[in-house]
């Protein structure tokens, strides 16, 4: 779809015939999996590994732009004609709880941006079908979980299965929030959109990378100055 996307693969020395994509979850890329790769590679696996639109060093169209408006996986869905917040719906929390959803929207809040699940979902379906040849197995982290299980809605048929590892659910922080809170929520996402990019800049450093980084890695010397570069 006019756009640079790079990935890595691994290639057995003794193939099995099984094949597998590895997608990344929010703010990392293929790199994130550099040790999974060459594991699966020794057990025969032919893998993938992918930098998802906007990550790494794949292409990043502004996000409003005519040209992310035109990548949108938004567009032409039948179950985003009308606003679906998932309300009412009972979702596991974070501490590992049971609560009632309050509002969660499947669309991006950004209208037209490219970078939501659906174009994502759309990227991997189109990674898998032309690069890989189907008949794949998805492996999955943090956000990447949901563009993988959309994929697999979308066209079932390229996949053999999914394995999600830590799991990052759509708009957790708005599922969690109180409805009350929601309110200063989107003022502040808004603000930040908007002005936050000094900010952004600030904090767009190599020391602020690693700290995020050890928040969800249980080994935290996984955490490496290769991995973070």
């Amino acid at each position: 779809r006019g756009q640079a996307i790079r990935y890595q693969v691994t290639e057995p020395t003794t193939p099995t015939g099984q094949k597998a994509l590895l997608v990344h979850g929010l703010f990392v890329n293929a790199d994130h999996w550099r040790k999974t790769l060459q594991a699966l590679s020794e057990a025969g696996v032919t893998a993938y590994a992918i930098d998802l639109l906007g990550c790494g060093w794949s292409s990043k169209p502004h996000p409003t732009s005519d040209e992310a408006k035109a990548l949108s996986g938004e567009k032409g869905r039948d179950e985003l004609e009308d606003v679906d917040t998932f309300q009412g719906v009972e979702l596991g929390t974070a501490s590992g709880k049971l609560r009632t959803v309050s509002f969660v929207d499947k669309r991006h809040p950004v209208d037209g941006s490219c970078y939501n699940f659906y174009t994502w979902a759309e990227q991997l379906c189109d990674f898998t079908d032309e690069v890989i040849g189907g008949d794949c197995a998805l492996i999955c982290n943090s956000i990447g979980t949901i563009s993988s299980l959309q994929a697999c809605l979308d066209k079932p048929e390229l996949f053999t299965g999914l394995l999600t590892v830590s799991p990052n659910f759509r708009e957790l922080h708005t599922a969690e929030a109180s409805p009350l809170a929601m309110p200063l929520v989107k003022t502040v996402q808004r603000l930040l959109r908007e002005r936050g990019q000094g900010l952004f800049d600030a904090l767009a450093n190599a020391n602020t990378v690693k700290n995020i980084l050890k928040e969800p890695y249980a080994v935290k010397d996984a955490v490496t100055d290769e991995l973070v570069d």
